[in-house]
């Protein structure tokens, strides 16, 4: 181990002492964490999922029609990138503690696909 992370290790365990001297003194018997977000943050990153969900649902439907065997293959990767994506961004949320109950069900007419005309 080397000086650095032993000095660091050190340090960390005298932190850990003192604060628990601290909580005796003022007679503490659990310690629970804060979990402290900035609700802007929050709707983001909410907004962000509900924007995974609906790329992933347009990735579905657009996979259903192409023809051709390059867009299929194509499909097939964006499908998979945006399911990994949706997922990544539930777990940072679970991280956060924001409870993700089932986001609203978005139906394929709901989706902004463009004009097509």
């Amino acid at each position: 181990m080397n000086l650095g992370a032993q000095k660091s290790q050190n340090y960390k365990v005298q932190k850990m002492n003192f604060i628990m001297r601290v909580l005796r003194f003022f007679n503490v018997k659990e310690m629970k964490p804060v979990i402290q977000y900035n609700e802007n943050e929050t709707l983001d990153l909410l907004n962000e999922i509900r924007i995974a969900k609906n790329e992933w649902i347009s990735s579905n439907v657009n996979f259903e029609y192409a023809e051709e065997m390059e867009m299929i293959d194509y499909y097939t990767y964006k499908i998979k990138a945006c399911q990994t994506r949706y997922e990544y961004l539930i777990r940072k949320a679970k991280e956060k503690g924001i409870k993700v109950d089932l986001i609203e069900k978005t139906s394929v007419d709901q989706l902004n696909f463009g004009n097509f005309s």
